[in-house]
């Protein structure tokens, strides 16, 4: 009867793995970990302030050149008659350039699309760090649930060593089983902890996304294990227009476009006009005076900088083929991943935990009733490690193939 309680109480152990060891810990969320990453990582406020000084060079470039203010004297120090100041004529004027063919306009205009280019950056280096946050998390949602398991494997291990010695005591087993399950206690010992290890310094991995030092301490948890319908291709293929990388295309070959005009009214020579009057002191007189100057377009009309706004549309073009090539290339491998990854859980969930359990159990109550060996047990005990260690790790691929997903299609949160 004693072994029988006993084979209820690892049967029951072995049921309660998949609880938390920890109910008192608060429950992290992905969504909480997002909303941290989005306020406080470095790297994205950094990239934040990028878009504050665009905007600064926007203002810059849409303000007008300065006038400037001359004064020349001239017919003093000299020689004989203009020894002294009598012969001294001095000059004031005032001039400004004025900017022809749009230059001021067009160069707003430059200057808008890199600040646009900016704030596309911006948003795509957020989906990269927000990415590789989520990933972080379900890799430590995985380390912790790993860890979970070798804590209740500890606990099976500690308690079959008490059976094994109550039935070397019965005279039931011989001292060799009892120093097996003392070999298997201290195996799982050392398993965990080196989980532990991992754990923690993976805690200190996904804090430090939002610039802290202190390791998350709350209990990691998924939305659902429920597995959703895979998304169809062509519907992800549809989704692509939301990747930050191709609006870049767009908003690059207006860059480009708007650089063409630009340099082209380079080509023009602006205009400076000038006022001002000039005294003379021979005959304290004095009258107004005026000018203008224009360059004459003899040698450089901008004839690079046009070749090479030019040059630049094409290689755009060049660009967003081989990007969309490139990004539909990793939309397939993603995809791959996530339909194996898909088809892995839901196996596990269908048959292979079940029917680990099952072994298990079974094996645990015919080593009670003497019907089987040390050895069998500790199979079964192993293969329904093996398959729970398993299923973590591709409920965590699952996810994190999602993830991946969502970054190539512009969702954070995957698909």
């Amino acid at each position: 009867m004693k072994y029988k309680y006993f084979s209820n109480v690892l049967i029951a152990l072995l049921i309660l793995s998949s609880v938390s060891v920890a109910k008192e810990k608060e429950r992290f969320a992905l969504s909480q970990v997002l909303q941290l990453v989005r306020s406080g990582n470095p790297k994205i406020n950094s990239s934040r302030e990028d878009i504050n000084i665009s905007e600064a060079e926007i203002l810059q470039k849409s303000l007008r050149i300065n006038p400037q203010m001359s004064l020349e004297v001239e017919g003093f120090g000299g020689s004989k008659e203009k020894s002294g100041a009598d012969n001294l004529e001095a000059a004031f004027a005032i001039s400004q350039v004025f900017e022809t063919a749009g230059k001021r306009e067009k160069r707003v205009e430059v200057a808008s699309c890199q600040s646009e280019l900016v704030k596309n950056q911006y948003e795509f280096l957020e989906y990269e760090i927000l990415s590789e946050a989520a990933i972080c998390y379900y890799e430590l949602y995985s380390l912790q649930e790993n860890n979970k398991l070798l804590i209740s494997l500890e606990a099976i291990s500690k308690e079959f060593l008490a059976i094994v010695t109550k039935r070397h005591a019965a005279g039931l087993d011989s001292m060799l089983e009892v120093t097996k399950a003392r070999i298997a206690l201290s195996k799982n010992a050392i398993k965990l902890k080196k989980s532990q290890h991992q754990l923690q310094l993976q805690r200190a991995m996904l804090a430090s996304f939002w610039g802290s030092d202190e390791p998350v301490a709350c209990e990691l948890s998924l939305e659902s294990k429920e597995l959703p319908v895979l998304p169809q291709w062509d519907e992800l293929v549809n989704l692509l227009e939301y990747n930050p990388r191709f609006s870049s295309i767009e908003m690059l070959k207006k860059y480009a476009q708007a650089n063409l005009k630009y340099q082209k009214s380079l080509s023009h020579g602006d205009i400076e006009l000038s006022v001002g009057y000039k005294t003379f002191n021979e005959d304290n007189s004095g009258a107004f005076m005026v000018g203008a100057a224009v360059p004459l377009p003899l040698f450089d009309r901008n004839q690079g900088g046009r070749l090479q706004a030019i040059h630049s549309i094409s290689k755009v073009d060049h660009e967003a083929l081989n990007l969309r090539l490139e990004i539909l290339g990793e939309l397939r491998s993603a995809y791959g991943n996530l339909k194996s990854s898909h088809m892995y859980v839901a196996t596990f969930q269908d048959e292979i935990l079940e029917d680990s359990e099952k072994l298990l159990e079974a094996s645990q109550k015919a080593y009670a009733q003497g019907k089987s060996d040390y050895l069998e047990f500790v199979d079964s005990q192993r293969t329904f490690y093996e398959s729970k260690q398993s299923y973590i790790e591709a409920l965590a691929d699952y996810y994190k193939a999602r993830v991946e997903i969502g970054r190539i299609v512009g969702q954070v949160h995957g698909v």
